[in-house]
C-alpha cells in the first residue's frame, strides 16, 4: 500500500473532493409523509426513507424520483433538504445509503476457510464488518438496486421515473440513467462524471500493479484508513475501481432529458471535462440544459445557489416527468382514469410512451380505443399522440413529421407485374406473354 500512498499525495491537489457540504437549510412539508423501507443489494441490507405526497389515494400512481448522494454523503441530508421538496411537487422520491454508509449493512470480510458444501449452509464466523469504502462500482449496484425498489412501489408509475444524483452520485446516476429505459429525465448537480479524466495521473500500469497484490493477499481486499489520504475526505477510497470508473462511456447511451448544474468557480475537479463536457456530448441528440452558480463546489449546499440549484431540480422534472402541456390535459381528460390507474388492467402510460405516434393514433382513430377518443377532434387526437410518443424509441416515430399531406400519396402508373414469388407455384420464374406485355418477336434478331 506505500506504492498507493506516495501516488495519491502526490495527487491531492487534483484529485475531487467529493464530500456532501453541509446544508443546514430546514425542509419542513406537512403535506409529504415518510416511511422507513429496506433495499437488498447483493445480499446486503441498505436502508432507504420514501417520501410520498400526503392525500394519495389507493389506486393514484405518481412519478418516482431516485436520489444519489455523493462521496461521504448519507441519505440524511437529501431527507432534509431535497426529498421532502421534490416530493411535495406530486413524486414518489426515495433515498438510500450506500452499503457500509450511514444506517446500511457493510459487506463482511471473513479471513479464515470455510467447510466446503455442495448447497447453502448456515456457518457460525466471527468476520469483519466493512464500512464506508468508496467503490463506484458497488455504488452503481447499489442505485440500480434502489432504482428496482422505486419501480415495484405499487404507487409509484415504473416506466416515468427520474435519478439525480450529486458529486460523485452524478456519475453513478449517468451510469443508471443511460442504462435503464424506465428513467425518462436526468439531473446531475456538480457532477464528477469523467472520474478517468479525472484521474489521468493514476496510469493503468500503477492499477494493475496495485490489482497483482490484492489478488495474493499482500494488501487487503477492502481498503481501510491507510488509503484515506487526504483529509477532506470521508471514508476509504478504492483507488482500484475509482480509476476503472469510467463513468463517461454511458454518455454516449444517454437519451433521456438531461439537466447538468455546476459551480462557477468549481475548485475541485475541471468541470471542463466533466459537466461541460457531458453538455456538449449530448446537446445535439436529447433535450439538455448546462447552468451554473456562482461560488464553489459546496456552495450549491446552502443559501441562494442551493435554492436556485433545486428550483432548477424542480422545474426540470416536473416538465419531463408531468408536463403541463395540452397534451397532458388530454391525456388526463381521457385517458388517466385507465392507463394510471393500478385498479385497471389498461397499458400503463409507460407502455404507452414506448409506442410510436402512427400506432397511437390509429388506436385512437380506428382501434381499440376509438370509443374513448370519440369526444376528441382529429386535432386534439394527433396532440395527445405527440405528445405521449415525444419520447418514444420507435425507430417510425419520425415520420409523422416529415409526412406528406393527404391527397399527395404515389400512384401506381401501370399494374403490378410479379404475381407472386417465382412466377407460379413451380418456381419456374417464367413470365408469361399477358403479363409481360412483350414477345420474342418483339427482340429482333
Amino acid at each position: 500500500m506505500k506504492a498507493i500512498t506516495s501516488v495519491i499525495l502526490a495527487l491531492s491537489m487534483a484529485l475531487p473532493l467529493l464530500v456532501w457540504g453541509q446544508e443546514k437549510t430546514k425542509a419542513a412539508h406537512p403535506e409529504v409523509k415518510s416511511e422507513a423501507v429496506v433495499i437488498w443489494s447483493e445480499g446486503v441490507k441498505l436502508q432507504g426513507n420514501l417520501f410520498k405526497p400526503r392525500g394519495m389515494t389507493q389506486g393514484e400512481r405518481l412519478p418516482g424520483l431516485l436520489l444519489v448522494h455523493g462521496w461521504g454523503g448519507t441519505k440524511r441530508h437529501l431527507n432534509r433538504a431535497y426529498a421532502p421538496q421534490l416530493a411535495a411537487l406530486g413524486f414518489v422520491v426515495l433515498t438510500f445509503d450506500f452499503k457500509g454508509w450511514g444506517e446500511s449493512n457493510g459487506p463482511l470480510l471473513y479471513r479464515g476457510d470455510l467447510p466446503p458444501e455442495e448447497d447453502r449452509t448456515e456457518v457460525q464466523v466471527t468476520a469483519e464488518h466493512v464500512r464506508r469504502v468508496v467503490n463506484p462500482r458497488s455504488m452503481v449496484v447499489d442505485a440500480r438496486a434502489a432504482l428496482n425498489y422505486l419501480a415495484g412501489e405499487r404507487q409509484v408509475l415504473q416506466d416515468n421515473i427520474g435519478i439525480w444524483g450529486t458529486s460523485l452520485g452524478g456519475g453513478i446516476a449517468l451510469v443508471v440513467a443511460a442504462g435503464d429505459d424506465r428513467i425518462k429525465a436526468y439531473v446531475d448537480q456538480i457532477g464528477a462524471v469523467n472520474f478517468k479524466g479525472n484521474l489521468q495521473m493514476i496510469t493503468d500500469d500503477m492499477v494493475r500493479r496495485w490489482e497483482v497484490q490484492r489478488a495474493r493477499g499482500d494488501i487487503d481486499s477492502y481498503p481501510g484508513a491507510e488509503s484515506a489520504i487526504i483529509p477532506a475526505l470521508q471514508g476509504y477510497p478504492d483507488w482500484i475501481y475509482l480509476k476503472g470508473f469510467d463513468s463517461f462511456a454511458s454518455a454516449s447511451e444517454l437519451n433521456v432529458p438531461t439537466l447538468i448544474i455546476d459551480a462557477e468557480q468549481e475548485e475541485l475537479f475541471a468541470r471542463e471535462i466533466n459537466g461541460q463536457l457531458l453538455h456538449d456530448t449530448i446537446k445535439d441528440r436529447v433535450p439538455s440544459r448546462y447552468v451554473t452558480f456562482p461560488g464553489k463546489h459546496y456552495d450549491l449546499y446552502q443559501g441562494e445557489a442551493y435554492k436556485g440549484a433545486l428550483k432548477e431540480a424542480q422545474d426540470w422534472f416536473v416538465t419531463y416527468l408531468k408536463d403541463s402541456s395540452e397534451g397532458l390535459s388530454l391525456y388526463k381528460q381521457h385517458c388517466a382514469a385507465c392507463h394510471s390507474s393500478t385498479a385497471m388492467k389498461a397499458p400503463a402510460l409507460g407502455a404507452l410512451r414506448m409506442l410510436g405516434y402512427q400506432r397511437l393514433l390509429d388506436e385512437m382513430s380506428n382501434g381499440s380505443m376509438q370509443q374513448q377518443a370519440s369526444l376528441m377532434t382529429q386535432g386534439e387526437r394527433e396532440v395527445l399522440a405527440r405528445h405521449l410518443s415525444s419520447e418514444s424509441k420507435d425507430p417510425r416515430a419520425w415520420e409523422a413529421g416529415v409526412a406528406c399531406e393527404a391527397g399527395n400519396a404515389a400512384r401506381p402508373v401501370a399494374p403490378a407485374a410479379v404475381g407472386d414469388w417465382g412466377y407460379g407455384k413451380h418456381n419456374r420464374r417464367f413470365q408469361p406473354a399477358d403479363r409481360a406485355g412483350i414477345t420474342a418477336s418483339d427482340l429482333g434478331e
